[in-house]
């Protein structure tokens, strides 16, 4: 195999996985590390705990809303020319006056598919995500209007709080800046269109719990202090003696500072007379049993870590790991040939991070078909994060306890005319499979396999399959592939060739992302994992399954059977 660097997998590696990465700004943490997060699953409306933080929204709109929405909310990121679509100008006035915190907060956490605008629920915790939606509505506010705001409110307040339900922000969630206006209006007929538009800003922000725009970023950025956080141990909750944090600080990706401390028997830690300076961005890490845990970055104004960083015991028993789910993507680059992408999210059920048998060996094992060529990866380098094997290749990374704590994305090709038998052996679980076919007379003849629909993108068709059934640890899933091979077809080949690459791979996200969509329907039932548990058995007594196989597999997949219901 002749391995090459492919420039398109980092991105939609990203969006594939609807934006679950890091809040880690321009700095790439080692191979190894690991980014304390929480589960990707969209949630209901939900309120804040705490009063709206506009420091750490504005650190969170940085890295994660800027690239698309621009740094002013005007729809001019620097991503934004590569999508289907604008994004949304948040933060023109027009369109956020017209908004309510609720709305807004469902589109966060939830996502819109529509206009390619992810989930953040499993990135950002329900705080984060009020942060940074009182950031965002900051964004079409005057800082000198919100000064004046604030001295309307000082004259009117007793009016205005008669008016609006300023303290239940489960009520104050549901008006928008021009339900304010009015409301104040009626309250306050004297005022003047200016004075309503400044005293609607300012109520809204307080509404939230925050500071209005001019108090929280007017005036110079006062020196940091100390920096506190917390350490906890995600297994047993028993940490151990002597554990160290490190605290780095980065102007863009030029390390400027690095302090070391103790963490105190009760996980808690403080960095003290940390200098500060515009743009710094800090983060902290601890190093257990050869892994790094990395917290979440601070950034101006912050001065304590919100997510302790949870580190963990380790194990070499991957019976507590699945995949989640299991996406391919088959496109026609060249006459002769289809490029295969897969993309793997593991979920570790089990309370240790999963680290190797020995040290410098693979975690996870890949098996690659005979006649695959031409791989590549999305992230790490061949032969330094990934190890060859007779069969395929070795990933060394660990695996975090969690739901999709781990993912990879790799691609290769494979000779094809006419037909292709593509196995797919399976060293894991599987949970759910779904195919994209690049549409022509290709077609996928598994019956275990369901056509549910087709999706037009950049005037190129894709038909989307889902599996019907799961698979367990040695499993091989043969994939049919019958029908001619286009031959010149438009394939990613021919996109990299013209300027439209990356909307054509953000267009094919969506269908990815609706193909997970078709595959939840068809979720595995406590019924089904007996049953699989009952041929397990059946197999083994029949001689087909080597002992440690049945055992590690039949753990497997009782821990997912348990978990099931536990939901229920």
């Amino acid at each position: 195999m002749r391995p090459r660097a492919l420039h398109w997998l980092p991105l939609l590696a990203m969006l594939l996985a609807a934006c679950e990465f890091s809040l880690a700004g321009d700095v790439t943490p080692p191979p190894h590390a690991i980014i304390s997060g929480v589960d990707s699953t969209p949630v209901p409306l939900e309120y804040p705990p705490a009063p709206a933080d506009l420091a750490a929204g504005a650190a969170i709109y940085a890295q994660s809303c800027a690239p698309c929405h621009g740094a002013s909310g005007l729809g001019d990121g620097s991503q934004a020319s590569m999508l289907p679509v604008q994004p949304a100008p948040i933060g023109v006035a027009e369109r956020a006056d017209a908004a309510s915190p609720a709305a807004w907060y469902q589109i966060i956490t939830q996502g819109n598919l529509d206009n390619f605008m992810p989930p953040f629920a499993g990135q950002l915790d329900l705080q984060q995500r009020w942060d940074v939606l009182a950031y965002t509505l900051s964004l079409s506010q005057d800082p000198l209007a919100a000064e004046g705001g604030q001295q309307l409110y000082a004259l009117h307040q007793e009016v205005i709080e008669a008016a609006l339900p300023l303290a239940d922000i489960r009520q104050m969630a549901a008006y928008s800046r021009n339900d304010i206006i009015g409301a104040i209006e009626q309250a306050v007929p004297s005022l003047a269109s200016a004075e309503l538009l400044a005293l609607g800003s300012y109520v809204q922000a307080i509404s939230l719990g925050s500071q209005p725009l001019a108090s929280a970023s007017g005036g110079e950025v006062a020196a940091t202090g100390a920096l506190r956080g917390r350490v906890q141990d995600g297994t047993d909750g028993e940490l151990p003696p002597g554990l160290q944090v490190t605290l780095f600080g980065y102007e863009g990706q030029t390390l400027v500072h690095t302090q070391t401390t103790e963490v105190g028997l009760d996980g808690r830690f403080a960095f003290d007379e940390v200098p500060a300076a515009e743009g710094r961005t800090f983060f902290a890490s601890v190093d257990y049993l050869g892994l790094s845990y990395f917290s979440e970055f601070l950034n101006e104004g912050q001065t304590e870590f919100s997510q302790p960083i949870t580190i963990y015991e380790t194990t070499t028993d991957t019976s507590q790991l699945a995949v989640e789910r299991l996406t391919l993507i088959l496109e026609f680059e060249r006459p002769g040939f289809v490029r295969v992408v897969q993309q793997y999210l593991v979920s570790n059920i089990g309370q240790r991070a999963v680290t190797p048998t020995v040290e410098g060996a693979p975690v996870l094992f890949y098996d690659l078909p005979d006649g695959a060529s031409d791989l590549a990866f999305s992230e790490g380098v061949f032969r330094e994060r990934y190890l060859p094997t007779e069969q395929g290749f070795g990933d060394l990374r660990a695996v975090l306890p969690g739901l999709q704590t781990y993912q990879l994305l790799f691609a290769y090709e494979m000779p094809y005319t006419r037909s292709l038998d593509l196995p797919l052996a399976l060293n894991l679980p599987v949970r759910s499979v779904a195919v994209l076919v690049q549409d022509s007379d290709v077609r996928l003849n598994n019956s275990d396999f369901t056509e549910v629909g087709e999706q037009q993108i950049q005037n190129v068709s894709y038909r989307a399959y889902v599996s019907n059934q799961t698979y367990s640890a040695g499993d091989t899933a043969e994939l049919q592939l019958r029908g001619r091979n286009p031959q010149g077809g438009v394939g990613l080949q021919a996109v990299l060739a013209s300027d439209g690459v990356i909307v054509g791979l953000a267009a094919l996200t969506l269908a990815v992302g609706l193909a997970w969509l078709w595959l939840r329907r068809v979720q595995t039932s406590p019924d089904e994992i007996v049953a699989q548990i009952a041929r397990l058995d059946e197999r083994f007594e029949a001689g087909d399954v080597a002992q440690n196989q049945y055992k590690r597999q039949r753990a497997a997949l009782k821990a997912q059977l348990r978990r099931m219901m536990k939901k229920q």
